[in-house]
């Protein structure tokens, strides 16, 4: 059962498919330094969960794991930090996030 609506203020994703079964999460989000440690959180909550179900199996989808992931973080002269992260995962994986935070809409 998915929940009613996302358990995050400041993480929106992007999905793609790639057609094999392999689903691509991908939030940009730009935040003042005030904020960043939200934004830390609300992806912490993923990466934990992740980790806590599926111990042991994060590493490249190539290689046979089944969740991968990469966090770009980008300060600008401006103030403002800019973070890319990316989670990468098999169908069973995807299937089970989904679940718990209802990602995949």
């Amino acid at each position: 059962m998915k929940p009613a609506e996302s358990p995050f203020q400041f993480l929106l994703f992007d999905v793609s498919d790639d057609g094999s079964g392999v689903v691509t999460l991908e939030a940009m989000v730009s935040v003042r330094p005030e904020r960043l440690g939200a934004v830390q959180e609300e992806w912490r909550q993923i990466i934990d969960w992740a980790q806590g179900i599926f111990p042991d199996q994060q590493g490249p989808l190539d290689d046979g794991h089944l969740w991968d992931t990469s966090v770009c973080e980008d300060k600008g002269d401006d103030g403002w930090t800019t973070l890319t992260l990316t989670l990468t995962g098999q169908p069973a994986f995807m299937e089970a996030l989904d679940a718990r935070f209802g990602l995949l809409g």
